[in-house]
C-alpha cells in the first residue's frame, strides 16, 4: 500500500499522538509499505507537489486538528481517508477557548451547547471519512453515544522495545506526564505537598494550567527520552481530570517495570490499562489526596510485589505488532 499521512503535528514528535504515528510509520515502512507525509513542518514544500504525489496514493491517514483538511484532500483526489480519533478538538467548540470547562465536563457531549454538529466543518469531516479509528473502548463508546459515529478500535502504536530499559535504574522520583490541568498536574502538586519527603517530577509538554507555583519537591523537566523519563522513577501517577482518550504513559511505565496509580477514568477501567490492586491502583475521587497518599504508601511498603506483578502482566494487546496487524487488515478492506 502507498499511504499519505496528513496531520498538523507529526515531526518533530512532541506528544503521544505524534509518537504513535511516528512508530506506525516506521513499522509500515519496515514491512515494505510506501509512506509519505505532510505536516506543518514541511507543508510549504509538499503542498505544491500534491497533484503529482496523489496519483499513486492509496489511502490518506489523519488525526487531530487537520482532520477537515485531510478529508477535503481525500475528496478532491478521490482517495480513501482514515481518521484516527485521539482527542476531542473536532467535536467540541471550546477545547481551546475554554480548556477549564473541557477538562471538567467529562466529555458528556449530548445536550451540550458546545457540541459540534454533524453539519459543521469538524463534524462533517468525520462523516466524510471511510474509516474512523478509536484508540480505546471508551473512545469508541463516546463517538457512538454522543456523535453517532461508528469506529473500529486500534490501540496506540507502542514499541515495547523502547521502554524495556536495560541500563542502570534508580528509585528517585514519583512522576507524571504533562504539565496541564486536564492531566491533573495541580492534583499531582497537592499530592507532592502532602508527601514532602518524596521527590516528584513532571515530564512532557505544557498544556493549559491556572496560575500556580510548583512545590519545592516537584520539578518540571520537559521532554525526555524514554530512558531519561523512566530510569529514575519508581512510581507513575496519572491523575487525569478529564476522560483521557487513552493515556499511553500508563502502559509505557508498566513496560518499564513501574507500578501505576491512576484516576479511574473510563479507558483505565474499560481497557484495563492499569490492573487495580495488582499493577497499581485506581483512584475514584481525584481530589481525595488522602487516598492518593494511602495508595502510594501501600506500593512503597511492598515495591517488590508490585514490580513482580508489572513484569508478569500480559500487556501484549497494546504492543505495536498486534495493533499494526489489526490496522493493516482494516486498511486492506478499504481497497
Amino acid at each position: 500500500m502507498r499511504l499519505f499521512f496528513v496531520m498538523q503535528n507529526l515531526y518533530p514528535v512532541w506528544g503521544g499522538a505524534e509518537k504513535s504515528m511516528d512508530t506506525l510509520i516506521q513499522h509500515l515502512s519496515h514491512k515494505g509499505h510506501s509512506v509519505d507525509w505532510m505536516c506543518e513542518n514541511n507543508k510549504q514544500d509538499v503542498e505544491p507537489k500534491l497533484d503529482i504525489l496523489m496519483k499513486d496514493i492509496d489511502i490518506i491517514i489523519t488525526q487531530l486538528n487537520w482532520i477537515p483538511y485531510a478529508t477535503q484532500l481525500a475528496e478532491k483526489y478521490n482517495k480513501k481517508c482514515v481518521v484516527f480519533v485521539r482527542s476531542y478538538e473536532n467535536l467540541c467548540r471550546v477545547v481551546f477557548s475554554d480548556p477549564k470547562f473541557h477538562a471538567e465536563c467529562k466529555q458528556e457531549c449530548t445536550g451540550c451547547p458546545h457540541k459540534v454538529s454533524p453539519y459543521e466543518s469538524g463534524g462533517l469531516a468525520f462523516r466524510k471519512a471511510d474509516l474512523i479509528i478509536s484508540n480505546s473502548k471508551w473512545m469508541q463508546h463516546f463517538l457512538m453515544e454522543h456523535h453517532k459515529l461508528k469506529s473500529e478500535i486500534v490501540y496506540p502504536f507502542i514499541d515495547f522495545a523502547e521502554y524495556q530499559l536495560v541500563g542502570p535504574r534508580t528509585h528517585e522520583y514519583i512522576a507524571m506526564n504533562q504539565l496541564s490541568y486536564a492531566k491533573g498536574a495541580d492534583i499531582f502538586c497537592e499530592i507532592a505537598k502532602a508527601l514532602p519527603n518524596y521527590k516528584f517530577k513532571i515530564v512532557g509538554n505544557k498544556g493549559w494550567m491556572p496560575s500556580f507555583s510548583l512545590p519545592k519537591n516537584v520539578k518540571y523537566v520537559g521532554f525526555q527520552t524514554p530512558e531519561e523519563i523512566y530510569s529514575n522513577v519508581w512510581l507513575w501517577l496519572n491523575p487525569a481530570r478529564w476522560e483521557e482518550p487513552f493515556g499511553r504513559t500508563n502502559i509505557e511505565a508498566q513496560v518499564a517495570g513501574i507500578p501505576v496509580i491512576s484516576t479511574a477514568y473510563q479507558t483505565a477501567v474499560r481497557d484495563e490499562t492499569v490492573k487495580d490492586k495488582v499493577t497499581g491502583h485506581l483512584i475514584k475521587d481525584i481530589r481525595n489526596i488522602r487516598d492518593w497518599r494511602r495508595q502510594i504508601w501501600k506500593i512503597s511498603q511492598d515495591q517488590s510485589k508490585y514490580i513482580k506483578n508489572v513484569e508478569e502482566i500480559d500487556l501484549s494487546r497494546f504492543e505495536v505488532e498486534q495493533n499494526l496487524n489489526r490496522l493493516t487488515t482494516l486498511l486492506e478492506g478499504l481497497q
